[in-house]
Protein backbone atom coordinates (compact mmCIF):
# COMPACT_ATOMS: atom_id res chain seq x y z
CA UNK A 1 0.00 0.00 0.00
CA UNK A 2 1.36 3.40 -0.95
CA UNK A 3 1.26 6.45 1.32
CA UNK A 4 -1.39 8.02 -0.88
CA UNK A 5 -3.59 4.92 -0.70
CA UNK A 6 -3.23 4.93 3.08
CA UNK A 7 -4.20 8.62 3.33
CA UNK A 8 -7.00 8.26 0.77
CA UNK A 9 -8.81 5.95 3.18
CA UNK A 10 -9.50 8.92 5.45
CA UNK A 11 -10.80 11.00 2.53
CA UNK A 12 -13.05 8.11 1.49
CA UNK A 13 -14.41 7.72 5.02
CA UNK A 14 -15.43 11.39 5.24
CA UNK A 15 -17.04 11.30 1.79
CA UNK A 16 -18.80 8.05 2.67
CA UNK A 17 -20.26 9.59 5.82
CA UNK A 18 -21.62 12.44 3.70
CA UNK A 19 -23.12 9.98 1.20
CA UNK A 20 -24.76 8.01 4.00
CA UNK A 21 -26.25 11.21 5.40
CA UNK A 22 -27.79 12.07 2.03
CA UNK A 23 -28.97 8.56 1.21
CA UNK A 24 -30.48 8.15 4.67
CA UNK A 25 -32.55 11.29 4.18
CA UNK A 26 -33.76 10.82 0.59
CA UNK A 27 -37.22 9.64 1.64
CA UNK A 28 -37.63 12.73 3.85
CA UNK A 29 -36.24 15.17 1.27
CA UNK A 30 -38.57 13.85 -1.42
CA UNK A 31 -41.56 13.22 0.87
CA UNK A 32 -44.82 14.10 -0.82
CA UNK A 33 -46.23 17.33 0.54
CA UNK A 34 -42.92 18.44 2.08
CA UNK A 35 -40.55 18.43 -0.89
CA UNK A 36 -39.07 21.75 -1.94
CA UNK A 37 -37.70 21.20 -5.41
CA UNK A 38 -34.79 23.64 -5.05
CA UNK A 39 -33.57 21.96 -1.87
CA UNK A 40 -34.11 18.51 -3.41
CA UNK A 41 -32.11 19.58 -6.47
CA UNK A 42 -29.21 20.82 -4.29
CA UNK A 43 -29.27 17.53 -2.38
CA UNK A 44 -29.17 15.61 -5.68
CA UNK A 45 -26.33 17.83 -6.88
CA UNK A 46 -24.48 17.22 -3.63
CA UNK A 47 -24.75 13.44 -4.07
CA UNK A 48 -23.25 13.72 -7.56
CA UNK A 49 -20.67 16.13 -6.19
CA UNK A 50 -19.52 13.58 -3.61
CA UNK A 51 -18.67 11.16 -6.41
CA UNK A 52 -16.96 13.96 -8.32
CA UNK A 53 -14.77 14.93 -5.36
CA UNK A 54 -13.89 11.31 -4.64
CA UNK A 55 -12.94 10.86 -8.29
CA UNK A 56 -10.76 13.97 -8.22
CA UNK A 57 -8.91 12.97 -5.06
CA UNK A 58 -6.87 10.62 -7.24
CA UNK A 59 -5.18 13.70 -8.73
CA UNK A 60 -3.39 14.13 -5.39
CA UNK A 61 -1.55 10.81 -5.66
CA UNK A 62 1.58 12.54 -6.93
CA UNK A 63 1.56 15.25 -4.25
CA UNK A 64 4.46 15.54 -1.87
CA UNK A 65 2.79 14.36 1.33
CA UNK A 66 3.40 15.61 4.84
CA UNK A 67 1.03 16.26 7.73
CA UNK A 68 0.14 19.79 6.55
CA UNK A 69 -0.54 18.54 3.03
CA UNK A 70 -2.75 15.84 4.47
CA UNK A 71 -4.68 18.36 6.60
CA UNK A 72 -5.13 20.68 3.63
CA UNK A 73 -6.66 17.99 1.42
CA UNK A 74 -8.67 16.59 4.34
CA UNK A 75 -9.96 20.12 5.00
CA UNK A 76 -11.40 20.29 1.50
CA UNK A 77 -13.10 16.93 1.92
CA UNK A 78 -14.41 17.96 5.35
CA UNK A 79 -15.97 21.07 3.82
CA UNK A 80 -17.88 18.83 1.42
CA UNK A 81 -19.26 16.93 4.42
CA UNK A 82 -20.16 20.27 6.03
CA UNK A 83 -22.11 21.24 2.89
CA UNK A 84 -24.14 18.04 3.20
CA UNK A 85 -24.67 18.62 6.94
CA UNK A 86 -26.02 22.09 6.18
CA UNK A 87 -28.54 20.72 3.68
CA UNK A 88 -29.51 17.67 5.74
CA UNK A 89 -30.00 18.09 9.50
CA UNK A 90 -29.37 15.28 12.00
CA UNK A 91 -33.11 14.60 12.18
CA UNK A 92 -34.47 15.10 8.64
CA UNK A 93 -37.85 13.61 9.58
CA UNK A 94 -38.34 16.51 12.00
CA UNK A 95 -38.15 19.12 9.21
CA UNK A 96 -41.68 20.35 8.58
CA UNK A 97 -40.75 22.61 5.64
CA UNK A 98 -37.73 21.99 3.45
CA UNK A 99 -38.24 25.43 1.93
CA UNK A 100 -37.90 27.09 5.33
CA UNK A 101 -34.97 24.82 6.18
CA UNK A 102 -33.17 25.72 2.96
CA UNK A 103 -33.74 29.43 3.51
CA UNK A 104 -32.41 29.04 7.04
CA UNK A 105 -29.20 27.27 5.97
CA UNK A 106 -28.54 28.76 2.53
CA UNK A 107 -25.82 31.16 3.71
CA UNK A 108 -24.18 28.33 5.65
CA UNK A 109 -24.36 26.02 2.62
CA UNK A 110 -23.15 28.51 0.03
CA UNK A 111 -20.51 29.81 2.44
CA UNK A 112 -19.17 26.26 2.82
CA UNK A 113 -19.04 25.89 -0.97
CA UNK A 114 -17.10 29.17 -1.22
CA UNK A 115 -14.69 27.95 1.46
CA UNK A 116 -14.29 24.65 -0.43
CA UNK A 117 -13.45 26.51 -3.64
CA UNK A 118 -10.78 28.53 -1.83
CA UNK A 119 -9.24 25.37 -0.34
CA UNK A 120 -9.33 23.55 -3.69
CA UNK A 121 -7.78 26.50 -5.51
CA UNK A 122 -5.00 26.53 -2.91
CA UNK A 123 -4.51 22.76 -2.99
CA UNK A 124 -4.48 22.44 -6.75
CA UNK A 125 -2.17 25.43 -7.16
CA UNK A 126 0.39 24.54 -4.50
CA UNK A 127 0.13 20.76 -4.22
CA UNK A 128 -0.53 19.89 -7.86
CA UNK A 129 0.95 22.94 -9.63
CA UNK A 130 -2.19 23.47 -11.69
CA UNK A 131 -1.81 26.82 -13.50
CA UNK A 132 -4.04 29.72 -12.46
CA UNK A 133 -5.73 29.83 -15.88
CA UNK A 134 -6.24 26.10 -16.29
CA UNK A 135 -9.54 25.04 -17.89
CA UNK A 136 -10.50 23.17 -14.69
CA UNK A 137 -10.79 26.54 -12.92
CA UNK A 138 -13.79 27.62 -15.02
CA UNK A 139 -16.40 25.58 -13.08
CA UNK A 140 -14.94 26.94 -9.84
CA UNK A 141 -15.37 30.52 -11.02
CA UNK A 142 -18.95 29.87 -12.15
CA UNK A 143 -19.84 28.10 -8.89
CA UNK A 144 -18.21 30.90 -6.92
CA UNK A 145 -20.48 33.43 -8.68
CA UNK A 146 -23.51 31.17 -8.08
CA UNK A 147 -22.65 30.99 -4.38
CA UNK A 148 -22.18 34.74 -4.01
CA UNK A 149 -25.63 35.27 -5.51
CA UNK A 150 -27.02 32.42 -3.38
CA UNK A 151 -25.76 34.05 -0.20
CA UNK A 152 -27.00 37.48 -1.30
CA UNK A 153 -30.65 36.70 -2.01
CA UNK A 154 -33.46 34.54 -0.71
CA UNK A 155 -35.64 34.89 -3.83
CA UNK A 156 -37.14 31.58 -4.91
CA UNK A 157 -36.84 32.24 -8.66
CA UNK A 158 -33.19 33.26 -8.37
CA UNK A 159 -32.39 30.08 -6.42
CA UNK A 160 -34.22 28.06 -9.05
CA UNK A 161 -32.00 29.59 -11.72
CA UNK A 162 -28.86 29.00 -9.62
CA UNK A 163 -29.50 25.30 -9.15
CA UNK A 164 -30.38 24.98 -12.85
CA UNK A 165 -27.11 26.71 -13.82
CA UNK A 166 -25.20 24.35 -11.53
CA UNK A 167 -26.66 21.32 -13.29
CA UNK A 168 -25.78 22.82 -16.69
CA UNK A 169 -22.12 22.68 -15.59
CA UNK A 170 -22.13 18.92 -15.05
CA UNK A 171 -21.39 17.84 -18.66
CA UNK A 172 -18.40 20.22 -18.69
CA UNK A 173 -17.16 18.93 -15.32
CA UNK A 174 -17.49 15.34 -16.48
CA UNK A 175 -15.64 16.08 -19.71
CA UNK A 176 -12.79 17.75 -17.78
CA UNK A 177 -12.43 14.93 -15.29
CA UNK A 178 -13.26 11.91 -17.44
CA UNK A 179 -10.15 10.06 -16.31
CA UNK A 180 -9.03 9.81 -12.69
CA UNK A 181 -6.12 12.11 -11.98
CA UNK A 182 -7.07 14.40 -14.86
CA UNK A 183 -5.75 17.47 -13.05
CA UNK A 184 -2.22 16.13 -13.11
CA UNK A 185 -2.28 14.70 -16.62
CA UNK A 186 -3.09 17.82 -18.68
Amino acid sequence: MTLFEYLAVSFSIVLSLAAVRILGSISDVFARGRVYWIHAAWVTHQLLFLAYVWWNVWSYQAASWNFLTFLSVLGGVALVYYQVAALIPDQPAAVSSWREHFQGVRTQYFGAVIAWIIVVLFNTSYLLSVPAFHLSRLPHVVILLICVVGVSTNRHKVHGFLVFATFILWPFRIWLMLAPGALTSR
